[in-house]
């Protein structure tokens, strides 16, 4: 079941109807939002464009969630724990922070233009990863062992301010793309 929520501010009933409902995706569009008390643990699917929402008190880890999508969030978003469910990772337009942790299901990770200064995963901790888009951030390199993994059918790092070296290592391993 697909709920969506537009300009809302969820506050206790309606969010206690949507426990109700057990979704398993939930889209929430609402610029005005500044809080969500607590996700309906039959979430699998979250997407969120709400500029003014603090994250600080969303516990993702909290939930099964397989797919995590979040645009536009105006504070700072601190990751510290991900569900080790979560299979989709995509962040834009949100200034970001994250901890490193194992997260064996996760194929796609996808941020974009999120003043990401560290990708803090290894290729151990992600080894499933097919997917990895990193544009507009301000990385320097990242483990390497990233690059190396089976998986990976998809990498782009366009517009980061990478270091020489990390550059040049690039441009021998995937010359057709830098």
């Amino acid at each position: 079941m697909l709920i969506k929520c537009r300009n809302t501010h969820l506050g206790a009933t309606e969010l206690t109807k949507i426990k109700n409902e057990n979704p398993l995706i939930l889209e929430i569009i609402a610029p005005e939002l500044t809080e969500i008390p607590s996700l309906p643990k039959s979430v699998k699917n979250l997407k969120l464009t709400t500029p003014k929402l603090d994250f600080s008190q969303l516990k993702l880890s909290d939930n099964d969630l397989e797919f995590l999508k979040i645009k536009g969030a105006a504070q700072a978003l601190k990751i510290t724990v991900l569900p080790k469910t979560l299979k989709n990772l995509y962040l834009e337009n949100v200034a970001v922070e994250m901890n490193s942790q194992n997260l064996p299901n996760l194929t796609e990770i996808t941020i974009i233009n999120c003043e990401l200064k560290n990708f803090p995963f290894t290729g151990k901790q992600i080894n499933k990863l097919s997917r990895l888009v990193l544009d507009q951030n301000k990385i320097t390199k990242i483990s390497l062992d990233i690059l190396e993994l089976p998986s990976l059918n998809h990498f782009s790092i366009e517009d980061n301010p990478l270091e020489v070296e990390f550059k040049n290592w690039l441009e021998k391993k995937f010359p057709h793309r830098f």
